[in-house]
């Protein structure tokens, strides 16, 4: 499996750590020029600022990761889907394998489903292995072979088939090396 970007979560503490020390700035202005007067405002200007500046961080930050995860979908030169049916309810777990040898696993309950899967492990990325000429693996668990002149592709999860969802047949050239 992947690392899985801890340092990025770590970066979003820091990034919010230093706001709240830069807006303390505020009400030592407003001293420096008004002096109680100008740090009495800037008291109660400080938290609006250091809220503001924190949601604006916090949403590009979402929206980053959202693109993250559409241009995952985007490069993928094949994805599978294998549903799961549990007591509890079904999940759908979507594996996007990208050329450059890396894959994310996204998993989201079906219709009606009770099972909601934690919102930090919706996403995972693992490594896509070539195991021979036309087939790759990924986590020792997912198998898809290419027949790649007959633009087939079949994929199994430890042997079981699961569905093929969609094939971009040029990124599979290019990754086993027919153009």
């Amino acid at each position: 499996m992947i690392e899985q970007g801890f340092v990025f979560y770590i970066l979003i503490a820091m990034l919010i750590t230093v706001l709240l020390v830069v807006s303390f700035i505020i009400p030592f202005y407003g001293f420096v020029r008004h002096r109680l007067k100008g740090a009495f405002l800037g008291c109660l200007l400080q938290p609006f600022v250091c809220g503001v500046a924190c949601m604006m961080a916090i949403v590009g930050i979402v929206v980053y990761q959202r693109y993250d995860v559409r241009k995952h979908r985007r490069a993928a030169m094949v994805t599978v889907r294998e549903t799961v049916d549990d007591s509890i309810g079904a999940l759908s777990y979507v594996w996007h394998l990208k050329a450059d040898e890396e894959c994310l696993l996204e998993i989201e309950p079906m219709d009606g489903s009770k099972v909601r899967p934690d919102p930090f492990h919706r996403t995972k990325l693992f490594d896509v292995v070539p195991t021979d000429s036309c087939s790759v693996c990924v986590d020792d668990r997912i198998v898809v072979a290419f027949d790649l002149n007959e633009r087939k592709a079949t994929a199994t999860d430890y042997g079981t088939p699961i569905e093929v969802v969609r094939v971009d047949w040029d990124r599979v050239d290019e990754f086993f090396g027919r153009e």
